[in-house]
């Protein structure tokens, strides 16, 4: 599995994402998407979201 990470806090991609998800083929994870994932895992929210990449959608 191929996955694109995009580390930088400056880009605003996270509107882009399931666009590069399915042109590219593959997963793209950015750093602003991971925080947020993970902070709506730690406070218990496992609602899936979608238009926002597969992170949130099937994760």
């Amino acid at each position: 599995m191929i996955v694109c990470l995009f580390l930088c806090t400056a880009l605003k991609i996270l509107d882009l994402i399931e666009d590069l998800e399915e042109n590219l083929k593959t997963n793209i994870i950015s750093s602003n998407q991971a925080i947020i994932w993970d902070s709506l895992r730690l406070s218990k929210t496992n609602n899936k979201i979608d238009g926002f990449g597969k992170l949130f959608k099937l994760h």
